[in-house]
């Protein structure tokens, strides 16, 4: 019976392990529209609060917090994955809309590129990884958050 329980448990630890694990991004994977999100660390700001020793600066920063907040609900920005490698990207800030188009790339790390072909190198510093159903901003090594102080990512919105 201990066998029968402890298998379970390692089995499980596996799997919860590699649920939340980043994985190589497949082409099949992003074809599609898919919406940016940012989203600042509350902590940031709390900690932004306490390091300050002026009230007035308190204050400003405390109204900065909430007039970020404000102004990213107001951006709508969207990658449509296209299969020529073209990636069609739609924003709507404040009522105005614009369209683009750039590339995108899977390189041999399974990481996703999105810029210009032309200027691909080792000197961009944002990678897409594939994060439960997720495509997460992450440094080119693959092992920080873009951002610490903020989560940048893109939901599959069809």
């Amino acid at each position: 019976m201990k066998k029968i329980a402890t298998t379970l448990t390692m089995l499980s630890l596996i799997v919860v392990t590699t649920a939340h694990a980043q994985s190589k991004i497949k082409e099949k994977d992003i074809y599609g529209t898919w919406m940016l999100r940012i989203e600042i660390n509350e902590d940031t700001w709390k900690q932004e609060l306490e390091e300050e020793d002026n009230a007035v600066a308190r204050a400003i920063i405390r109204g900065v917090s909430g007039f970020v907040d404000g102004i990213l609900d107001e951006i709508d920005v969207r990658f449509e994955f296209l299969k020529d490698n073209e990636v069609r990207i739609s924003t709507e800030v404040f009522g105005e809309e614009d369209v683009d188009y750039s590339d995108w790339y899977i390189n041999s790390r399974g990481e996703l590129e999105i810029g210009d072909t032309e200027h691909w190198d080792d000197n961009d510093d944002t990678v897409w990884l594939m994060e439960d159903g997720l495509l997460i901003a992450y440094d080119r090594d693959g092992r920080h958050k873009a951002d610490d102080d903020a989560s940048v990512y893109m939901v599959r919105i069809d």
